[in-house]
């Protein structure tokens, strides 16, 4: 076993083109949600592109509610792998027109939220939706995209 940190990314949809350099994001905003909860390896965490149908799926098995969601996450069972990220790229596109940001922010934020949410059910740990926003502000903060700069002010 070694102690490294491995980030698999998948591609399982072909509605949404995955930009260039999106990989490159989601790695270094799973690394940054591992590292603001100190957890070092050896770990695994997949992470999969997706569709809507997928998600809702995943959120149906996992919740017990069909709900459309940017992403979820699911636990593995066994071996080193935390969990895999489900991340729909229909839905990530409409989030990031919709608060006016790049789809590559969009993406990081999904992870680093999906990330945090993992890290803590790994972790047995109870913090508080609030505790995890300022947890994913930091993250976001880090990775030179912070949250407040997503938001467009009108001019009306």
């Amino acid at each position: 076993m070694s102690d490294k940190i491995k980030i698999v990314i998948s591609d399982e949809q072909k509605s949404v083109k995955v930009p260039k350099g999106i990989r490159m994001i989601v790695r270094r905003s799973c690394l940054a949600a591992l590292q603001m909860e100190n957890i070092g390896g050896p770990c695994v965490i997949n992470v999969t592109f997706t569709d809507n149908a997928k998600i809702k799926e995943l959120k149906q098995k996992r919740t017990g509610k069909g709900v459309e969601a940017g992403a979820v996450w699911m636990p593995e069972s066994g071996g080193e792998a935390m969990g895999t990220i489900y991340i729909s790229m229909e839905k990530a596109q409409e989030l990031a027109e919709f608060y006016d940001c790049s789809l590559q922010k969009e993406i990081c934020y999904l992870t680093v939220h999906e990330a945090l949410h993992m890290i803590e059910s790994q972790k047995h740990s109870q913090n508080s939706e609030l505790k995890i926003q300022e947890k994913k502000e930091t993250v976001m903060y880090q990775l030179g995209l912070p949250l407040s700069a997503g938001y467009a002010l009108s001019n009306t």
